[in-house]
């Protein structure tokens, strides 16, 4: 996922695979946009938060089994 860092977040939100966060908020000067995945199956999981400041994706934060 390091490939996100230092790209807007127009381009994380508009991304065919990321989309619309399922939660999002703003703490300081940053804001957070959550995502979370499971397999069909339900045994894989990842929920990723990435950080924005000044509309650029500063750093990000995945916790799971299936996060890349």
């Amino acid at each position: 996922m390091d490939n996100w860092l230092g790209l807007s977040d127009n381009q994380l939100l508009g991304a065919n695979y990321w989309g619309a966060p399922e939660n999002s908020y703003v703490s300081g000067k940053s804001k957070y946009l959550t995502y979370k995945r499971v397999s069909p199956q339900g045994l894989y999981r990842c929920k990723t938060t990435f950080e924005v400041q000044n509309g650029v994706i500063f750093n990000y934060h995945a916790y799971g089994n299936d996060c890349w």
